[in-house]
């Protein structure tokens, strides 16, 4: 048994400090052994320190071992961390040590470069026809370097295809002897489809060559399909392409009057009033562009299709008088006094209105 300012520590037990203070009676009694808790970790000292406030105060006090319990089961919060990158202390409130950072920037630089390099040679092979052993050989190199991993590797290899695509495409449409390039890279390192249209490449490059085939006379024959369409074709007419999701526009006339009155009002007795004047008005007109419907658009040798839950129709090349390019889809009107505007949205303004002006003069001929 130790005593200290009247203090008498035992194993568990709360030991009042003045005999004079009840302890059922003591106002500043210790609340809850939380109260303590809601302080953060408090350090042993902090048992003494508790222990002389409540000798002023008349308080009740823990025990050690109690305390010690307490201090314990607090949360709270590592000011030493180990470095992210070697796993030793990194010091207070660090993280990382600034060496090991500036080592992996670096090692991340020479990643980039060998990634970037690899490209460069991948979009060369490409380019250069289909001879591809030395692209190959350099593929093996990295892979058994091990310095660029396996996604790395499949990664640069889709890169440069898709670069390359653009590439091709700066000049125009994809020719005969640039799609069989880009046709034996994709075999050679079984790249699919998935892979390469996850930023559309390969629809650019499809798109390119069904044009390229439209413009040498000939119908282009590309588009496959899972199921049933929602159109009805005609006796031996073919689908060029399908776009899927498009909104069906048209202009609208709408008609308001307007106008004014002008007069005066006389009184004929209390309350009645009698009004002598004119009123005058006008109807104005206006357009306005709504959306009708949404479905799919599909454009034949033939015809031009829409097909949505609201609104079905099929416009003969023909009868359309002109094409109205836009951004992200195709206006057409058709030969009528009264026609209007009847526009598709099918997000590829460019080639849409492209392939359609085509297959209507190949249509014609």
């Amino acid at each position: 048994m130790h005593h200290r300012h009247g203090i008498r520590s035992d194993s568990n037990a709360c030991i009042p400090i003045d005999k004079a203070c009840k302890q059922e009676a003591c106002p500043t009694q210790v609340r809850d052994r939380t109260e303590v808790t809601r302080r953060g970790r408090l350090e042993r000292g902090g048992l003494f320190r508790l222990a002389r406030i409540a000798a002023t105060n008349c308080l009740l006090v823990p025990s050690a071992s109690v305390y010690r319990n307490i201090v314990d089961s607090t949360p709270h919060i590592e000011l030493m961390a180990n470095c992210v990158f070697c796993g030793k202390s990194a010091g207070l409130f660090r993280s990382k040590h600034p060496e090991c950072e500036a080592r992996e920037a670096k090692r991340l630089g020479a990643l980039s470069e060998r990634r970037s390099i690899l490209v460069q040679a991948a979009v060369g092979a490409i380019k250069s026809g289909p001879q591809l052993e030395e692209i190959k050989h350099l593929v093996e190199e990295e892979s058994n370097s091990a310095l660029l991993s396996k996604d790395d590797i499949q990664g640069a290899i889709i890169q440069a295809w898709c670069t390359s695509v653009d590439d091709f495409l700066e000049d125009g449409v994809i020719d005969v002897n640039e799609e069989k390039c880009l046709a034996t890279f994709m075999k050679a390192f079984g790249l699919t489809q998935k892979e390469l249209d996850a930023q559309g490449a390969h629809t650019r490059l499809v798109k390119s060559a069904v044009l390229r085939e439209l413009l040498s006379g000939s119908l282009p024959q590309r588009m496959q399909f899972d199921g049933q369409l929602p159109i009805n074709l005609q006796k031996g007419e073919k689908i060029i392409w399908a776009f899927a999701g498009c909104d069906y526009l048209e202009d609208r006339t709408k008609r308001e009057y307007v106008g004014g009155s002008r007069g005066v009002s006389v009184r004929v007795m209390k309350g009645v009033y009698y009004r002598v004047g004119s009123f005058k008005g006008s109807t104005v007109s206006s357009t306005e562009r709504i959306r009708v419907d949404k479905g799919m658009v599909v454009l034949t040798d033939k015809h031009i299709y829409f097909a949505g839950p609201a609104k079905s129709l099929r416009i003969p090349y023909e009868k359309i008088v002109s094409f109205l390019p836009f951004e992200d889809g195709l206006g057409v009107v058709r030969d009528s006094s009264t026609a209007k505007p009847q526009i598709f949205k099918t997000a590829d303004g460019w080639f849409t209105y492209n392939l359609a002006t085509n297959l209507a003069q190949f249509y014609n001929r």
